[in-house]
């Protein structure tokens, strides 16, 4: 028998482990870290549409959630980015105005690269990409 355990038992190890590794509650410390960094990012893309910035760049783990927040705020269009073609098409076919990157994604060398990208390529005037942009605002 290649298994020395009880299919049973294989089960409830697993459980236990499922629940000690998945279902424990982070560190309060953690979370307060987590809900004090949103508050931030949603600062950072307020005060685009405020006009204090014509641009934010928002990084976090993934950039997956500072993206999901940013895009709750009304004039916000967010992008994460994960390569120069994604940055340029961001900002030529939706005018993206935050950028958000996952640091655990990219290195530094490629996030220069994305951002340069992203700055410096403007929004298209093609009147199909600006009825898209008409229709997300």
């Amino acid at each position: 028998d290649l298994c020395m355990y009880d299919s049973s038992v294989l089960f409830i190890l697993f459980f236990f482990l499922f629940f000690f590794l998945m279902i424990r509650r982070p560190p309060r410390s953690t979370l307060d870290r987590s809900s004090a960094a949103s508050d931030v990012y949603k600062r950072q893309a307020q005060a685009v549409v405020d006009g204090l910035v014509d641009y934010a760049i928002i990084i976090c783990g993934s950039g997956i959630g500072v993206s999901i927040t940013a895009n709750k705020i009304k004039g916000v269009r967010a992008a994460n980015c994960l390569t120069e073609e994604m940055a340029e098409l961001a900002r030529e076919h939706n005018n993206a105005n935050v950028l958000t990157l996952g640091e655990r994604l990219i290195d530094w060398e490629t996030a220069k690269k994305i951002i340069k990208k992203f700055l410096n390529t403007p929004a298209s005037t093609n009147l199909r990409h600006q009825a898209r942009i008409n229709k997300i605002e």
